[in-house]
């Protein structure tokens, strides 16, 4: 079917169903058809994280609507899992696992900052506008990061601990639409690797 003929049956359809219901009834098939498709999907991200997620709902782009105040008709919905608390859960034990036990001082130099202030590894999901970063505050975390590692593997990444953790949440929460990516950012005086989340 072509995009033309596409848009004359939509049309048609459109046409046919202001003639056969109300706006009302419109809006009730279309709520009906919805709510099972959002607890599909988070059911689906519950097994995935072991846990509710955090979600996110717009009814026509607004957050704070009703799905009861869908407009009929042109209305839209939008639901997204914000998953970062267990996007920084999972970086943690990336690194933990990544890093060898002699290197317990860096280790412990390991720090999660939300907006730029250290918070403890296991905080409430952050707000969606907050932005989360996973960074190693020890001395040697840029020249391991930049000099011991910095060739790739046979998995393709790089060897450097924090790009390569940054790799795996990467494809592990791809469909977590939180962006992720590994930068080196300018902390204490000091410009050093960070894993940064949302």
């Amino acid at each position: 079917m072509s995009a033309k003929s596409l848009q004359a049956f939509r049309r048609d359809i459109d046409f046919f169903l202001d003639e056969a219901l109300s706006k009302e009834g419109r809006r009730e098939i279309f709520i009906a058809a919805i709510r099972p498709e959002i607890q599909d999907f988070d059911d689906a991200w519950r097994q995935v994280l072991g846990r509710a997620p955090q979600t996110q709902t717009f009814v026509d782009g607004k957050e704070t609507r009703d799905l009861s105040q869908v407009m009929i008709p042109g209305g839209a919905v939008v639901h997204r899992v914000r998953p970062v608390s267990a996007i920084v859960d999972r970086a943690v034990e990336i690194i933990d696992t990544l890093t060898k036990t002699v290197t317990g001082g860096y280790k412990a130099k390991n720090t999660v900052l939300v907006n730029d202030r250290s918070v403890g590894f296991s905080n409430p999901e952050p707000n969606p506008t907050d932005e989360v970063a996973l960074v190693n505050f020890s001395a040697f975390s840029r020249k391991a990061e930049v000099r011991a590692y910095n060739d790739r593997d046979d998995s393709g990444f790089r060897k450097g601990l924090f790009e390569s953790a940054a790799a795996i949440l990467k494809r592990e929460f791809r469909a977590g639409l939180v962006p992720i990516r590994f930068t080196f950012r300018q902390y204490e005086g000091e410009r050093l690797p960070a894993i940064i989340i949302n």
